[in-house]
């Protein structure tokens, strides 16, 4: 499967500007936060604009469909919105499956709704430009909020990384690809969650999955995806210290210690050790 994303505006159409909020800068950041994670993944990924210029969608279409077939491509093309809320709208030739798991999440950000959009000109054809010209490419559009509405525009500032990792791995559950990169998983939150809840379940601490998800408090929402680490248990071999193994995996002693509930260096041959993976974070 290939996965096109498409920023709005560019070079001298700066979209929506309202509330320190650039349309074409925020929509293309977020296009690169989905396409660092479908990358990570091996998903062949294409951003239709990469920079900040101006490129006709009549080019952004022509690279598309010169670079990916239309009958195995997802198109993301991300907008703001000029209503309030999160909006998803997808073919009116596709099913509504994608749109469906996006929105739900999206849903722990914003109100969000998704639906099909019809040309009044002609009813057989789908309503934007980019869609009515991609037949056959799932090509679903997201509106992420109105940047002229102060809740909206907050929401947008605050939390577009992790609403444009949120799309990322609304992708690969659609595609049935297990959502795991490297040294994290993702977990998506459920009622009566609580960061220490989770921090306990995957043997890690609260200031980790704070820092892995760009989190500055201790708030989490229903449907809020997460990373959180993926760590594995390693058997102590004679000679071992906390600083060779911490080296050899990728972390800090301290961590280990913390993780391990550990109070001085001294390890013992033949015990186990839980192994924190916190390295990587693709949020940044």
């Amino acid at each position: 499967m290939n996965v096109a994303i498409n920023s709005s505006g560019g070079g001298s159409d700066s979209g929506y500007k309202s509330n320190g909020i650039i349309e074409k800068d925020i929509t293309l950041e977020m296009s690169k936060i989905i396409k660092n994670i479908l990358d990570q993944y091996g998903i062949n990924t294409i951003l239709l604009r990469d920079k900040d210029e101006t490129i006709s969608y009549d080019d952004r279409i022509k690279l598309l469909t010169n670079s990916f077939s239309k009958n195995d491509t997802i198109v993301i093309s991300n907008t703001l919105n000029n209503q309030n809320g999160i909006d998803i709208i997808y073919p009116l030739k596709k099913d509504d499956k994608l749109a469906s798991i996006i929105a739900d999440n999206l849903s722990a950000y914003n109100t969000t709704k998704y639906y099909q959009f019809r040309y009044s000109l002609d009813p057989t054809k789908d309503y934007y430009y980019i869609t009515r010209n991609t037949p056959g490419y799932n090509t679903i559009i997201i509106r992420y909020g109105n940047p002229y509405n102060t809740s909206d525009a907050n929401i947008i500032k605050n939390k577009y990384k992790e609403m444009a990792s949120s799309v990322a791995y609304a992708i690969l559950d659609y595609l049935g690809i297990e959502e795991k990169i490297d040294n994290t998983s993702i977990y998506k939150v459920k009622s009566g969650d609580s960061l220490y809840s989770i921090a306990k379940k995957y043997n890690t601490t609260i200031n980790t999955l704070k820092e892995l998800n760009n989190l500055t408090g201790n708030t989490i929402y229903i449907n809020q995806v997460l990373k959180v680490p993926s760590n594995k248990e390693y058997t102590i071999k004679s000679g071992d210290t906390l600083s060779e193994i911490a080296k050899k995996f990728n972390t800090s002693v301290s961590e280990i210690k913390k993780i391990n509930n550990l109070t001085s260096d001294l390890i013992i041959a033949g015990n186990t050790l839980i192994i924190p993976k916190i390295c990587y974070n693709l949020l940044k």
